[in-house]
């Protein structure tokens, strides 16, 4: 179900059925469209449209699917038609409302193993930066942060889009298996702000990315002497990077 709540009354206004056969694990207002149109995703991999009409009755739609969970949604700010989804298939689609259509981007891969072929990470969360929505970051099941470019992306399909524009990473986690990203966010600053399980939480400036191959970067030093700052229990102090 989805619930739409009157915070001044603590009153719940009007609730209708998503259409999704598992867990609803996010629900977001487009913008510009008098918060009649929402857009979900949930446990059955799905991402649906919801559409309010004025008589309180609700039409869903779906939209695109994934192979596994869809955690996170990420709206073009300012657009009533423009939004990515990500899931644990590590895909991550494109939606436009105008055509109801999903366009499947790429899919989010790690490093290669021994038999050559890469696995694609679980994705938790993307993100779009607000001063420049042709930005976007995911991040999942490991410790790079990815910022792609979608002017990069040819919509005929010609080419491999899943190489990132920049990776942002603390030092002493490029190389860490054990951890991964559960959420992300974009200042107004265009700094990012990371979320680690097991681990901390950490705001990297715009020019404090490893570029767009991390391990690369890190072993000709080229992230040498910039800093990062660190956010946990509650203190913020600077790090500074080896």
């Amino acid at each position: 179900m989805v619930m739409l709540w009157d915070w001044d009354t603590d009153a719940v206004k009007l609730e209708f059925h998503s259409g999704h056969g598992g867990n609803v694990f996010q629900a977001r207002f487009m913008p510009c469209t008098g918060d009649q149109t929402i857009v979900t995703c949930a446990a059955d991999g799905e991402v649906r449209l919801a559409k309010i009409q004025g008589s309180g009755d609700v039409s869903t739609t779906l939209l695109g699917e994934h192979g596994r969970r869809a955690h996170n949604l990420a709206i073009e700010p300012g657009s009533p038609y423009i939004f990515y989804s990500c899931g644990e298939d590590g895909l991550v689609q494109h939606f436009d409302l105008r055509t109801n259509t999903a366009t499947k981007l790429f899919f989010f891969r790690g490093s290669l193993t021994k038999s050559g072929f890469s696995s694609c990470v679980q994705l938790n969360a993307i993100a779009i930066d607000p001063r420049n929505s042709n930005l976007f970051a995911v991040g999942g099941s490991n410790a790079y942060a990815r910022v792609y470019d979608i002017r990069k992306y040819k919509w005929d399909g010609s080419s491999d889009f899943g190489n990132p524009s920049d990776c942002y990473c603390p030092p002493h986690l490029v190389n860490n298996k054990s951890v991964g990203i559960t959420g992300l966010a974009f200042s107004h600053l265009i700094e990012l702000l990371v979320s680690y399980n097991e681990e901390n939480i950490y705001l990297f400036p715009k020019n404090g990315g490893l570029g767009s191959d991390p391990k690369s970067s890190v072993e000709i030093g080229a992230n040498e002497g910039c800093k990062s700052t660190m956010t946990a229990s509650g203190q913020d102090f600077a790090q500074p990077a080896p």
